[in-house]
């Protein structure tokens, strides 16, 4: 499904709330780690993995999961970063869910902090950024 693109060299990678059922057929790609596991170890992508909106999971839904734990479960399966979309209220409700996960859950923590390396490692190579500088107020 993402072979062309990886091997291509793209940066990022967009997972979907779509099941395919050749690689998982109980769950969306999003939370897959079947497929998720494919992209890293059999294709070795070592770029950015982002969800599709997290807002629209409650429409699609294939995984019967609350937006919250459907996000956790994305983190869990190798996602590095989530989308939540527009919605106010989801937004507020799964960001104090997940900070409250990163305060008591070591896992979690250690996922939120790789994932952050991760991310901030990428866009300092790739903007030519240097820690500790600021930009706009935004210290890198």
């Amino acid at each position: 499904l993402f072979a062309d693109g990886v091997q291509g060299g793209v940066d990022f990678v967009m997972t979907s709330q779509a099941i395919y059922t050749a690689i998982d057929p109980t769950y969306s790609a999003t939370v897959s780690r079947t497929l998720l596991s494919i992209l890293r170890n059999d294709l070795k992508f070592k770029g950015i993995i982002i969800t599709d909106d997290m807002a629209n999971m409650p429409v699609g839904n294939p995984d019967l999961m609350e937006p919250y734990e459907a996000t956790v479960e994305a983190l869990r399966a190798g996602q590095t970063m989530v989308m939540l979309g527009s919605r106010r209220s989801l937004i507020e409700n799964v960001y104090t869910g997940l900070l409250n996960a990163y305060i008591t859950d070591l896992s979690m923590k250690e996922i939120f902090d790789r994932n952050y390396i991760q991310i901030t490692e990428y866009k300092d190579q790739t903007l030519g950024r240097h820690p500790g500088m600021n930009i706009g107020g935004e210290e890198f």
